[in-house]
């Protein structure tokens, strides 16, 4: 026993030491903060924060090996000292393309890195409104720790944060301005704190704003150059609760709820779902406004209410959506060149008033290529169908009665890079707004139109009913239609004493990219 309690103490003290080392190497346990846990990526700190480092150098060997692994620690601070927070780290070991380490500074400016090799090509800082810095450190210090802090210069421009009522306004769009201009001289969004650089560097008078879908609009009158630290505070929003129905007045048990603004520059939370045997939603903070709500359901059309004004802060109450009973479309989607069927194909309604609801009442094909779409609009409307390696494919002219069951395939044609952007069926004629209608802007090189329309033919009819009174997007609507159908246009042309009537066929018409074609197309 007098021999083994020796022994026992040499390994105590050996497993102690080694204990030590691997805590000095080793990343400390993810923090947490606001019952959140960062996240950790092979070992290296993906979010910075505040992390003591206990003195216990007098455990540590007199001389650390050559080529062991150091944590890399240090602060980050501008010309003035001060730190500077959620500034990027990013640590490159030798030889050139080994795995780099990356980190970001917390609240302090401090950072901390472990595992990192003995030896370091580059140390690179870098933070939004100030100029980056580029260290090379080459091999380190033989020390467990190794300090590298760094300064970075200021940029010119404003630098501010965003706050709500209910704290910082994470994502929300801040912009300037000149005076009476609606162009932006600098645009960008707050990070998760609500902070935001604007680079500006000229002497100017402008306009500063904010906004969040959430928490509603502000701006303020600046005069640069400005060297403080701006605060833009957001008014607040609201909060809406009503019910969704069917048209008898039965509750819809789920469904998707989504706000639109009806004013130029407002914006929108995401859609919420709901799953509630009364129909019941409250959705907020909404920003305050005129706006309108929509929902969607499987099996029935969208809704729509009339417009809506919110006060920040405020609740209304008693909002009905009746969603009426909707036809149904049903179909195989197949490769157009082989006839082959296409797996996993998107086939979702294409003229709702919000694109998100659309998505989630929208269809995907099986393994044999077949749909079924049950919330169509109620009226004549188009279908966009997409899959992954195809072109997409509008087609227009598809309306039913509620409870109708429909039929419509769809022949997908292979695409590529640098051609078309897509499909549809139509004319092949962009149309744009005029006051006696709608005006022919561009005509689609191969579409049925170029060889029987002229660019500035006004639109005055089609088949019978006034563009006037349909507007644009009605317009649109009535002359998409399916290939090898027609549609009767009733036009007035410079130059000719009568308008004229003109009857074309539809068909399958190429898109060009977006930089030659503006988005009305038909």
């Amino acid at each position: 026993m007098r021999r083994l309690l020796p022994a026992l103490v040499v390994c105590a003290a050996l497993a102690l030491v080694a204990a030590l080392l691997w805590w000095l190497v080793t990343p400390p346990a993810a923090p947490q903060e606001g019952g959140r846990t960062f996240a950790r990526v092979n070992h290296v700190e993906a979010d910075a924060a505040a992390v003591p480092v206990a003195e216990v150098d007098a455990a540590l060997p007199a001389e650390w090996p050559e080529d062991a692994p150091r944590t890399v620690l240090g602060t980050v601070t501008d010309a003035e000292g001060q730190p500077v927070p959620r500034a990027l780290v990013i640590l490159e070991p030798e030889p050139e393309g080994s795995p780099s380490r990356r980190t970001r500074t917390d609240a302090q400016g401090r950072y901390r890195v472990a595992h990192v090799p003995a030896v370091l090509r580059v140390a690179r800082f870098q933070a939004a409104g100030y100029g980056d810095l580029e260290l090379r450190p080459g091999r380190l210090a033989r020390a467990a720790r190794v300090t590298l802090d760094a300064s970075l210069p200021r940029l010119p421009g404003l630098r501010g944060v965003v706050r709500s009522p209910d704290g910082p306004a994470g994502g929300a769009f801040v912009a300037l301005q000149r005076l009476g201009s609606r162009g932006f001289e600098a645009r960008t969004f707050a990070d998760a704190e609500g902070r935001f650089f604007l680079p500006f560097d000229e002497q100017a008078d402008l306009m500063l704003s904010a906004s969040h879908s959430h928490h509603g609009r502000t701006e303020m009158p600046v005069a640069l150059p400005d060297e403080r630290l701006i605060t833009l505070d957001l008014p607040g929003g609201g909060y809406l609760e009503g019910r969704v129905v069917d048209e008898r007045g039965q509750p819809i048990a789920r469904f998707s709820v989504a706000t639109t603004p009806t004013a130029f520059g407002g914006g929108a939370p995401p859609t919420q779902s709901f799953d509630d045997p009364q129909g019941r939603f409250r959705i907020g903070p909404v920003a305050a406004g005129r706006l309108r709500l929509q929902g969607a359901a499987e099996g029935h059309q969208p809704g729509s209410s009339d417009d809506i004004e919110l006060a920040g802060g405020a609740t209304v109450s008693g909002l009905e959506l009746r969603l009426p009973r909707s036809a149904s479309l049903s179909g195989q989607v197949t490769d157009r060149r082989t006839g082959r069927p296409i797996a996993g194909a998107q086939v979702v309604p294409a003229e709702w008033g919000s694109a998100t609801l659309a998505d989630m009442v929208g269809t995907e094909t099986d393994a044999d290529g077949r749909y079924r779409l049950t919330a169509l609009p109620g009226r004549r409307s188009s279908i966009q169908v997409t899959a992954e390696g195809y072109l997409p494919l509008m087609l227009g002219g598809v309306e039913g009665a509620p409870g109708e069951d429909q039929v419509r395939d769809f022949a997908l044609t292979p695409g590529g890079d640098g051609g078309p952007r897509g499909e549809l069926t139509g004319v092949g004629a962009v149309l744009r707004g005029h006051r006696d209608g709608v005006v022919i802007d561009q005509l689609v090189e191969g579409g049925p139109a170029e060889s029987a329309l002229i660019a500035g033919d006004v639109v005055m009819e089609v088949d019978g009913r006034s563009a006037r009174q349909m507007g644009m997007g009605g317009v649109a609507n009535a002359i998409r239609g399916e290939e090898g159908t027609e549609v009767q246009l009733l036009i007035r042309r410079e130059g000719e004493p009568e308008p004229l009537l003109v009857v074309l066929q539809r068909g399958r018409v190429a898109m060009p990219p977006p930089r030659v074609m503006p988005p009305n197309h038909n």
